[in-house]
């Protein structure tokens, strides 16, 4: 009896006895913190590669949309857009700007409303810039379809209050660039010698491979949506078709992106043209560049500089290097080629079949790219 009384009053002193509990030791807190830190390290670029990956898909849709856009408005015109009315056609057309590619497709990208109000300003044939609908003019208008959410820069332009920028622009193919071009800075913006001069003249079959075409005063270029020819009277007309397309369309560049930030006149916006620019806010760009050619450089940053000649080249204002295409993507650019297809071309691509896949009839078809 007395043994399990001893026993119960050893049970209760215990139970009346505080517990001690152990916690971490500093040690242990910092192993714990490290294993956390290097988790963390381990998957954040993971994430940051799936968030890329869905951007680039996003932007993959967009360049689809805007083929089969294309080829719907083929169908009912017999003819693709031109580019930009503005650089294509000499006065008496020169006071007037009309719409260009990007206005032309709206109602092909589920943007019926705005293209239907937009077409009945007085201003739809000669002053596109002036064309206004729910009282905003048209590049304060978003349109999905045209912007990438990979760009940094976003889908605002920095410059101009108000306006919503794109990131795709029509292809002028291998466009013939002179050492003199300023572009928007004036000569604080002027590269030092003829890029394509740089690049091509010289090189076997430069004159024969009908890359550049003549006379460049004419606006006369070797990829799509530009004016042609009747090969019978000489005249010129307003629009590509798609039997011009001679070397296929599943060669030949249609549409790229480019960067809004390393290109400061598609800062005016997806519907801005210009007066007195001679281009509206996207225009075409050229194959004559090298992919994602840098052009981060600002008016600002070459004037600081002292431009020398050379600090151009690399700046947003140069109305030559400016005008490559450029994309957010690691390691190259996402292309809608003629057929609607989606093509990411490498950074690394040979120049020349660069050019081949600019240009609509040059009788070459490379093959893999």
């Amino acid at each position: 009896m007395l043994q399990k009384q001893s026993m119960v009053l050893d049970s209760v002193d215990r139970l009346a006895q505080p517990r001690r509990s152990r916690g971490f030791t500093l040690v242990e807190l910092l192993v714990v913190i490290a294993i956390i830190g290097t988790l963390v390290g381990l998957l954040l670029p993971a994430v940051q590669a799936a968030r890329e990956a869905a951007r680039m898909s996003s932007c993959g849709n967009n360049l689809k949309q805007i083929g089969l856009a294309l080829h719907n408005y083929h169908d009912a015109r017999r003819e693709f857009p031109y580019a930009s009315w503005r650089i294509y056609f000499a006065p008496p057309a020169a006071s007037e700007y009309r719409a260009s590619l990007k206005h032309s497709l709206l109602p092909y990208i589920e943007e019926d409303r705005l293209y239907a109000q937009a077409v009945q300003s007085s201003n739809w044939l000669v002053a596109i810039e002036s064309v206004t609908v729910d009282g905003r003019t048209l590049s304060r208008h978003r349109i999905g379809a045209y912007f990438c959410p990979s760009d940094p820069y976003g889908p605002t332009s920095k410059t101009q209050s108000g306006v919503f920028v794109a990131n795709y622009a029509a292809s002028g193919g291998g466009v013939w660039s002179a050492g003199t071009e300023n572009g928007a800075g004036g000569a604080a913006c002027r590269c030092i010698s003829s890029w394509s001069s740089t690049y091509f003249q010289g090189s076997p079959g430069y004159a024969s491979r009908g890359l550049f075409r003549d006379p460049p005063s004419r606006g006369l270029r070797s990829g799509p949506f530009t004016v042609r020819q009747d090969n019978r009277s000489g005249a010129t007309l307003p629009a590509s078709r798609m039997r011009d397309i001679l070397d296929g369309l599943s060669k030949t560049i249609f549409i790229g992106e480019h960067l809004v930030g390393q290109r400061a006149i598609s800062e005016n916006g997806w519907g801005a043209i210009t007066p007195g620019s001679g281009d509206n806010g996207d225009g075409f760009l050229s194959t004559t560049i090298p992919l994602n050619y840098s052009t981060r450089l600002t008016l600002a940053n070459v004037t600081a500089a002292g431009n020398d000649g050379v600090i151009g080249c690399s700046a947003n204002c140069n109305g030559v290097t400016a005008n490559g295409f450029k994309s957010a993507h690691p390691g190259g650019v996402s292309f809608t080629m003629g057929d609607g297809a989606v093509r990411f071309i490498n950074d690394n691509v040979d120049m020349w079949t660069l050019q081949q896949l600019g240009a609509v009839a040059d009788g070459f078809t490379p093959g893999g790219f």
